[in-house]
């Protein structure tokens, strides 16, 4: 997590994979957005992930929540996309499920 004295600010939940940490949760306050923190969490997961000796970093996301962009600019890469099965759009109509990786150790996004 990222403190500010004890106010928390943001944080990154993740699993570890055999070869990847998968994140299961990145969240921001609403007002500490577009500051870079999400950028500064991702990076230390990326160091956790260099010192357990994984390959990657991994999520989902919905596609139509339109995060996608976001995690493209934190140096994320579209793996896979597939039909949910276990959510559904607010109308209950289908949403799609993306998979993103981004390499550990990859030149990306300063």
């Amino acid at each position: 997590g990222a403190f500010d004295g004890k106010l928390l600010l943001g944080a990154v939940q993740y699993h570890a994979l055999s070869n990847a940490l998968l994140i299961q949760g990145l969240a921001v306050d609403p007002q500490q957005r577009r500051q870079g923190l999400a950028r500064t969490l991702v990076n230390s997961l990326e160091q956790q992930a260099k010192t357990l000796g994984k390959t990657f970093l991994e999520l989902e996301t919905v596609e139509e929540t339109g995060n996608i962009p976001v995690f493209m600019a934190l140096g994320f890469r579209r793996s896979e996309r597939y039909p949910a099965t276990r959510v559904e759009g607010v109308n209950g109509g289908l949403v799609h499920i993306v998979r993103m990786q981004r390499q550990v150790n990859a030149k990306c996004c300063g």
